[in-house]
């Protein structure tokens, strides 16, 4: 049986999630911040480059 999109969801969240943590980590946030911010709604983006 091959894997199907929905049974690849969780390690796809997971991806995402350490991503976001990854980014925000090299831009001098610590990263149970911006946990700690996006789950309350506020989340952080990196700033847009020229």
């Amino acid at each position: 049986m091959s894997p199907t999109g929905s049974a690849c969801a969780p390690a796809a969240r997971y991806c995402l999630i350490r991503s976001y943590l990854g980014t925000a980590r090299n831009h001098g946030i610590h990263p149970l911040d911006a946990l700690r911010d996006a789950l309350a709604g506020n989340l952080w983006m990196p700033p847009q480059t020229a």
